[in-house]
């Protein structure tokens, strides 16, 4: 099926070898793959890449509108086909949003505070869409606190504030399973903080056991180098 490039999407594998080019759908697949995984297993909300999500969003009304078009022309065996690979993008980017969806509830307290200290941080992490939900939620339990639980306690607790929220997670005694997709050296350091510190030096497709912290900054930069598995 043509992907509203001149080529159609199977074709477009041929363009693997150029980790940057995103303009063909099956390497704005590619990268959501990636994006996927380490949002899965990362312990924290990472940054999201806009064009990659928005890539795939207009590949798939893209694919839907072909797919009426001349979907009565082709054969079952070929519709099939088409059907499945529109499936399998609209799974994909359901699964990343959603994925987010549930970090941004979990550590809600967390990323309202850290977006009130730091905006421009804010910029990269979420969305605007994201960000509304954010406050959305924030907003409904807020007043399901006050509804279901401080109103009905004495006058003297009616006032009752959220607290600060608890820190995040320490990274150092977090660890995940990192492949890489080029030579890197990693430094991981002694958790305990004992100021000690060991490199480890990664080849091209290697996967390593490793301290998250290790590999966050790397991937707060949308690096495409480390795939968390």
């Amino acid at each position: 099926m043509d992907d509203g490039h001149g080529a159609s999407t199977s074709n477009s594998q041929g363009m693997l070898d150029d980790e940057d080019d995103i303009d063909s759908p099956f390497m704005a697949y590619k990268r959501l793959i990636d994006m996927t995984e380490n949002e899965t297993n990362a312990p924290e909300l990472l940054p999201i890449d806009e064009d990659v999500v928005d890539a795939i969003i207009e590949q798939i009304e893209f694919m839907k509108q072909n797919l009426k078009a001349i979907g009565p022309t082709l054969t079952q065996i070929v519709r099939e086909a088409h059907t499945l690979e529109l499936e399998r993008y609209t799974f994909v980017v359901t699964h990343y949003l959603r994925t987010r969806l549930v970090k941004i509830e979990t550590h809600a307290a967390q990323l309202a505070h850290m977006i009130k200290q730091d905006p421009s941080r804010a910029n990269s992490l979420v969305t605007s869409a994201e960000l509304k939900y954010l406050e959305g939620y924030l907003s409904s339990f807020q007043s399901h606190l006050e509804n279901n639980a401080t109103k009905l306690m004495p006058p003297n607790c009616q006032n009752l504030t959220i607290p600060q929220p608890p820190p995040l997670l320490n990274y150092h005694y977090h660890f995940v399973f990192a492949k890489v997709h080029k030579d890197v050296s990693l430094i991981v350091k002694d958790p305990i903080g004992s100021g000690d510190q060991q490199i480890v030096r990664l080849k091209r497709g290697e996967q390593r056991f490793l301290p998250y912290e290790c590999v966050r900054k790397q991937l707060l930069k949308n690096s495409r180098h480390i795939t968390l598995i």
